[in-house]
């Protein structure tokens, strides 16, 4: 496992929140949820109707952090990440990232 700085013990309202404010200050963390989603609480004992809605520049910071994680620095190779992380980039061009990992190993490989 990675070395981070901060581990988060549930995906609940402080959970997110802590994730949110460590993210603003690119401070890694993990967080650790023993439920199958995160604000548990709310989607699936508290209200029928609440829907979670994080910001697409949360939910992008998460993404590129996953992506340098798995795929690494691929800039060798001539692969650069993009400006924009994927949700933003769909939203404002209407265009979507595409990993085919096959692919990203071959690269790599030479």
């Amino acid at each position: 496992m990675e070395n981070v700085a901060v581990l988060i013990v549930g995906a609940g309202p402080a959970g997110l929140a802590t994730a949110a404010c460590l993210t603003h200050l690119s401070i890694p963390y993990v967080i650790v949820e023993r439920e199958d989603c995160s604000a548990s609480l709310w989607r699936n004992r508290a209200y029928d109707r609440l829907k979670l809605h994080l910001s697409k520049e949360f939910l992008d910071n998460i993404l590129v952090m996953q992506a340098k994680f798995i795929f690494g620095d691929l800039s060798r190779h001539g692969i650069t990440m993009p400006k924009m992380g994927p949700m933003i980039l769909k939203s404002k061009t209407g265009r979507s990232v595409v990993i085919d990992v096959g692919t990203v190993g071959l690269i790599k490989k030479g």
